[in-house]
């Protein structure tokens, strides 16, 4: 069992759509909402740009589960169900180094319910510019996901799933990342 600190760089824009509780005041029309809660969509933590930590983890299990590599010495398992049982993140979020105030948004026309053919409205989403920094950590309880595989996966994970709207993993282009660095602590 270990802990595995890694530290990702985004490189391209990573943008949120966090679902909102509520709704509209009385009297409030969709735009003046939608500029009243865009920085809503995006999670926060000591006034930095946060990513959900539950977002990350699915991001790597998905990962997993299209490289569909099996795990060595176990007859027919792949490493898709480990990385959903034994990758543990040590927090909720993840502090980016941006601070929200450098945070810009982008207004597309999306489908009203998210579904095609429900008619059309602007909506506001956080944008981060490339660049960005998070150090994402977990615990790590199965021997067969080494170090060097955990850093392998997030590293593919950056390329075909990504993080965040629009991301790889539904056909768009945003929230893909690298890995900079990373720093292991043996657990007892």
């Amino acid at each position: 069992m270990y802990q595995i600190d890694v530290t990702i760089e985004g490189n391209t824009e990573l943008s949120f759509s966090r679902h909102l509780p509520g709704g509209k005041k009385d009297g409030e029309t969709f735009d003046q909402y939608e500029q009243r809660v865009w920085k809503d969509k995006m999670y926060v933590k000591d006034g930095n740009v946060a990513l959900s930590a539950v977002a990350v983890k699915k991001a790597l299990e998905s990962t997993a589960t299209v490289l569909s590599e099996s795990i060595p010495s176990k007859r027919g398992q792949k490493f898709n169900k480990l990385f959903k049982i034994a990758t543990i993140p040590t927090a909720s979020v993840f502090k980016t180094n941006v601070p929200v105030d450098k945070v810009t948004s982008v207004r597309l026309s999306c489908d009203a319910q998210g579904k095609p053919n429900t008619g059309k409205v602007d909506r506001i989403f956080p944008v981060v510019a490339p660049g960005w920094q998070a150090t994402i950590s977990f615990v790590v309880v199965d021997e067969h996901i080494t170090p060097e595989r955990f850093v392998g996966y997030t590293n593919k994970c950056g390329l075909i799933n990504g993080i965040g709207r629009w991301r790889p993993e539904r056909g768009g282009l945003n929230g893909r990342f690298k890995v900079l660095k990373h720093k292991v602590k043996q657990m007892s």
